[in-house]
């Protein structure tokens, strides 16, 4: 009997089943010396015999010799070496194909191939829950704790859904702190086995992590098959939209359930934020200008600048049709920057035309307000542009404070010191309009437009805007009232002493080319 140097020597007694390795090699053949044994057991050798062994689904040559009237078997594996590493190797190939190496689940390919499985066994009239999950503050608590410590959450993230799920569903870790499961449901397409509150409770018990507790919440969005989707890929999607849906109105505790209006809302999203990037690369945005007029005199003082879109198609699309979707998509920014970018391009015109007691003011969002560039840019500006900064008025709106009130007071300060006003939008609508009066550095509040319109017939109305024009002058603040639209809304305000209106009253917004032809007009009107 000639060997290989890859081969593994053992001798097997037939009587009490015991193995004797000649070599270290046969060492790895240990686990499996129960097979071999069976095998073996049965068999009358009187010569030398070569036959194949099963051993885990793979065939294995095996060469064995009697001794001692075939009571000691000399079982001999040609190659055996090669054969186990090639097996090893195909079975961590496997293992990178199938399986989430940091947590033992299945992966996305596997839990697909799984689902799609399963889909095909299930019955005429049968539904399965799609759930797709999101832990809500892994990024931070990775940040603070450290990534081994983002690990650790993962990995008992994923044995809690193993337990939950062990008899009754699918679940896999499809992403960085994603997870997917398919359970089976009702008629009515709510879990058989297992609730969703459930789930939540077992995710938001403790965690020991690095010797402190760790409570960690989750989202998650749920389709339903066969309703939404025909398979397993089109299931995950939906259940990804119903998420992405949830979290627009809240960021933790998202419980949300696929309904097929998600499907167009994201549609016409994507189609949006598409449209958008491409009007600001076409520079397809204007700024349209309102009048601001001295109560007393009705001399014009300022103007506000209003950005509208100018879609070729659409034509002109005002700024409530497209700001939440720049605010969401981050493009507020670079819009954002094109509008202070062109209003110091006018303040340095009119300084030039000797028009330069004029004010411009520009709302800024609440993201750009709060933004670390923000006040870097306008230093830019300041530098390139010869303005006055006391002609440039924020605006912004009450909720602004809601973000993050020292945030908030220092940007003003911050403001305050480089020149510019702060104006405070549509004030007395919102929660917060006294904390700006008693906290923040503001230089102006401008009455929300549904004080005004009523105020001629309406007392509350009257009494509210009379309260705000007092105690603004008490503060030393300036006043502009939004929304006046009639001659007797302007009589009103004038015997309030508001300082300054605006409204259609004097004019609607006015693209720029437009300004100095109805300024002349205006002026001829007054003097008249």
């Amino acid at each position: 009997m000639e060997q290989g140097h890859a081969s593994c020597i053992l001798l097997y007694n037939k009587n009490n089943q015991a193995f004797a390795p000649i070599s270290d090699r046969c060492g790895m053949l240990k686990k499996h010396q129960h097979t071999i044994a069976a095998h073996l057991k049965n068999r009358q050798l009187e010569s030398e015999e070569a036959f194949q062994i099963m051993i885990d689904d793979s065939r294995f040559n095996v060469t064995v010799a009697p001794f001692r009237s075939g009571e000691i078997l000399c079982v001999i594996f040609p190659a055996l070496i090669e054969q186990l590493d090639r097996i090893e190797v195909e079975e961590k190939i496997r293992q990178l194909a199938y399986v989430d190496t940091l947590t033992g689940l299945s992966n996305q390919h596997s839990f697909l191939e799984q689902v799609n499985k399963k889909m095909t066994e299930m019955k005429s009239g049968e539904k399965s829950l799609m759930v797709y999950l999101k832990l809500d503050q892994f990024n931070s608590i990775q940040d603070v704790l450290g990534y081994s410590s983002g690990d650790e959450v993962i990995a008992i993230t994923a044995k809690r859904l193993n337990k939950l799920f062990l008899d009754s569903g699918i679940v896999a870790r499809i992403g960085f702190d994603h997870f997917a499961f398919f359970l089976p449901a009702n008629s009515d397409g709510k879990p058989s086995f297992v609730n969703m509150e459930e789930i939540s409770r077992s995710l938001h018990s403790p965690m020991i992590i690095q010797d402190q507790d760790v409570y960690i919440t989750c989202s998650y969005g749920v389709s339903v098959y066969p309703d939404h989707a025909h398979d397993a890929k089109k299931c995950i999607q939906m259940a990804q939209i119903a998420l992405n849906a949830g979290r627009k109105h809240n960021a933790r505790n998202v419980k949300a359930y696929f309904t097929k209006d998600m499907f167009h809302v994201m549609e016409d999203d994507l189609l949006g934020e598409m449209n958008l990037r491409k009007g600001l690369d076409l520079k397809e945005f204007e700024l349209y200008y309102q009048p601001k007029v001295d109560c007393s005199s009705g001399r014009i003082i300022g103007f506000e600048a209003l950005i509208r879109w100018n879609h070729p198609e659409r034509g002109i699309i005002p700024p409530i049709e497209f700001i939440n979707l720049a605010e969401s998509t981050g493009l507020i920014l670079p819009i954002g920057e094109w509008v202070i970018q062109q209003a110091f391009i006018l303040l340095e015109k009119w300084r030039r035309i000797e028009e330069s007691d004029l004010t411009l003011s520009i709302n800024i969002s609440p993201r750009h307000f709060l933004h670390p560039k923000l006040i870097k840019y306008l230093k830019e500006c300041l530098a390139k542009y010869e303005i006055n900064p006391n002609q440039l008025v924020i605006e912004i709106t009450e909720n602004v404070a809601m973000e993050d009130f020292d945030s908030v007071k220092k940007r003003i300060f911050e403001l305050k010191e480089l020149g510019f006003s702060v104006s405070i939008d549509d004030f007395g609508t919102g929660f917060s309009a006294f904390l700006y009066l008693q906290h923040f550095p503001i230089q102006e509040i401008k009455i929300d437009r549904r004080f005004i319109r009523d105020i001629t017939n309406n007392d509350k109305s009257f009494g509210i805007a009379k309260t705000i024009i007092d105690l603004a002058k008490m503060l030393k603040l300036n006043v502009v009232s939004e929304g006046v639209e009639t001659a007797e809304q302007w009589e009103v305000l004038k015997k309030l002493g508001c300082p300054q209106l605006q409204g259609f009253y004097f004019s609607k917004p006015m693209p720029r080319g437009n300004i100095q032809g109805w300024l002349s007009k205006y002026q001829e009107e007054i003097e008249s």
